[in-house]
This record gives structure tokens, C-alpha cells and sequence, in this order.
């Protein structure tokens, strides 16, 4: 009987520190994974907070250009006539392209062009322009507007060309009818200072906005505004190295990929 209770009490005992180890276990294991929860839950957060989504772009702003329109050679060829008219000499296309600039007032001086009279270089530059309206629309630009204003997008234009012949280009281009309003060389101080961005954009949350364009002078206009950029490379004529110091938030080498900038 003396070794039956000592058997007996030898079990228990055995089976009492297997129980508590079990129970040791167990509250470790529990520990453990809310320890774990804890920590997967922190990196979620810290990730979500890094990975917000952008804020939903409602305003979108074209230049015309090199951007919406291929009409690099027509717009170098009125520049070609403007300043062989002003200094009363034919000069060559290679000296238009070495020394345009797509601000105006430094084209001006480039090409040692009298400026006193602004006004006056618009109008011949706006009637030279008129003779050679036509453009063609870059290939998929149509099909992203069209994608933009179903998403609800409000579209723009401001341009560095005037007036009657930026709508003579973009009606021959059928892109006309996408854009709810327009700002151009002879409506306001031109490029690259952002007045024609307040004009367009007044009232909106900077936030919400978004210029595309082929050139320095659309970046830095729309950094001096304080809105995001697309340096648009889809152009004959477009390189990055063209843009100098300003740098656009996005750079898009076809016009489709506007959409996964705008993450539509």
C-alpha cells in the first residue's frame, strides 16, 4: 500500500508541473501574440500613414505646345519670320532653334529684339500665328481628356501662345471642346510668372491642382503658384535636361500616364 501511495503521490506530482507548464505556456503563447498584434498593428499604421493616398486632383492645367499639340516647327517658323521682320534680315532656322527660349522676354533678348513695346511684337507674333493655326493632337491625348472630363476632372488651358490662334489650333485639333476656359500671352503677364495660374485657379484648393506642361517655364510657373507639376517628355522636342532647376513632381513620357499621376 506504502509503494501504492507512492506511486501515487509521484503521478501527481509529475502531473502538476506539466500542468502548470501547459498554463505557463499558454500564457506566454498569449502574451506573445498580443505582443505580436501590437507591433504588426504599429508597422500598419506607420505604413498607411506613409502610403496616404493623394489627395484627388480636380483642376487640371494644359499647356498648348509641345503638350496638347505638336506644333514645335510651325511655332519655331512664325519665330523664324518675326525676327528676320524685325531686324530686316532673313535669318536661318538654326539660329531660332540655338537661341529660342520659351519665355518670352528672354527669347526677346536672345535674339536682341526691342522689348520696350511689348504690345506691338504681340500683335505681329498673334498675326503671324494665325497663318499657320494647324496642329496635330499628340496620339492618346483625345482619349485622356475624354477618360479626365468623364472622371469629373475641371480641364484648362494656359499657354504661351495668343489668343485667336491657340483656339484655331485646338479647334483644327478637335481638343477645343474639353477645356472650360483658357488663359493666354495676350490676356495676362505671361509665362513663366503664374498670374495666368491665379486667374485660372482662383478660389481652389492648390491642393487639388495639377499643371502639365513641355517646358521650364511651365514647372517654374507652377512651382512660383504653389501647385504640383508634369514635366511632359512626349514632345519631338522635349528632354528632361531642358528643364534646368525645375523639377516636376511627376515626369511622363506618354500622355496615358497622366492617369497613374492623377491615380485614376
Amino acid at each position: 500500500m506504502a509503494d501504492m501511495g507512492a506511486s501515487r503521490s509521484g503521478d501527481a506530482n509529475s502531473t502538476f508541473p506539466s500542468l502548470v507548464g501547459v498554463m505557463r505556456a499558454l500564457a506566454r503563447s498569449i502574451l506573445s501574440c498580443s505582443v505580436l498584434e501590437n507591433i504588426i498593428s504599429a508597422f500598419i499604421v506607420v505604413d498607411l500613414e506613409r502610403r496616404q493616398p493623394m489627395k484627388k486632383i480636380m483642376n487640371v492645367v494644359f499647356d498648348c505646345d509641345g503638350t496638347l499639340v505638336s506644333s514645335h516647327e510651325a511655332m519655331l517658323s512664325t519665330l523664324q519670320t518675326l525676327v528676320s521682320e524685325e531686324r530686316a534680315g532673313q535669318i536661318s532656322m538654326d539660329e531660332v532653334r540655338a537661341k529660342y527660349d520659351a519665355d518670352m522676354l528672354q527669347c526677346a533678348k536672345n535674339f536682341n529684339l526691342d522689348f520696350s513695346n511689348p504690345e506691338r511684337l504681340l500683335k505681329r507674333w498673334s498675326e503671324l500665328s494665325a497663318q499657320s493655326a494647324r496642329a496635330m493632337a499628340y496620339p492618346g491625348m483625345s482619349s485622356l481628356l475624354q477618360t479626365l472630363e468623364s472622371s469629373g476632372v475641371r480641364l484648362l488651358v494656359w499657354t504661351g501662345r495668343d489668343r485667336a490662334s491657340t483656339l484655331e489650333i485646338l479647334k483644327s485639333a478637335d481638343l477645343l471642346k474639353y477645356f472650360e476656359e483658357l488663359v493666354c500671352a495676350d490676356d495676362i503677364t505671361p509665362k513663366p510668372h503664374p498670374a495666368g495660374l491665379a486667374k485660372l485657379l482662383d478660389g481652389e484648393d492648390k491642393s487639388n491642382c495639377l499643371h502639365i506642361g513641355d517646358s521650364y517655364t511651365d514647372i517654374q510657373g507652377a512651382k512660383l503658384y504653389g501647385i504640383k507639376s508634369v514635366g511632359a517628355l512626349w514632345g519631338e522636342h522635349a528632354q528632361k535636361e531642358n528643364f534646368g532647376e525645375f523639377i516636376p513632381e511627376f515626369w511622363c513620357d506618354k500622355p496615358e500616364q497622366i492617369l497613374k499621376c492623377l491615380e485614376l
